[in-house]
């Protein structure tokens, strides 16, 4: 893991916040089940869920980017929840994240135990992330 200075994390932090924030439309998090495809190519498969995120979507801290937390949404899917892509308003693509358990070591942690197999999320329930950082 690569450990950066404060002010290169601000500086990163910042420049995401740009992207998320570019256009009119809100930014959205899309998470999904199965295997992930390469940085920015299109999936192979619908989301379970998706998120629209806040404009602006966060703010810049000495910790990264603090995302303002989105609303509860509904699942759409019945799957296991594996990774995870931010993209802008218009569906450019910002980044990929691997998605786990709250014990995993995954980019994006859902707050419930899953176990190694992952998180299996349910079409109809209710997501909830309480708290988003980009670090």
């Amino acid at each position: 893991m690569i450990v950066y200075s404060t002010a290169t994390r601000r500086s990163r932090a910042a420049a995401v916040l740009a992207a998320l924030d570019a256009g009119q439309a809100p930014a959205k998090l899309a998470i999904y089940g199965g295997i992930a495809p390469a940085p920015g190519v299109a999936a192979t498969e619908p989301p379970l869920v998706v998120f629209t995120l806040a404009k602006p979507v966060g703010e810049v801290s000495d910790a990264g980017l603090v995302l303002v937390p989105p609303a509860e949404t509904v699942m759409l899917r019945t799957g296991v929840a594996t990774w995870a892509r931010l993209s802008t308003g218009s569906d450019a693509w910002v980044g990929d994240m691997s998605v786990g358990d709250k014990d995993s070591t995954a980019d994006l942690k859902l707050g419930v135990s899953g176990g190694p197999a992952g998180v299996m999320l349910y079409a109809g329930a209710l997501l909830r992330l309480p708290s988003l950082i980009l670090r």
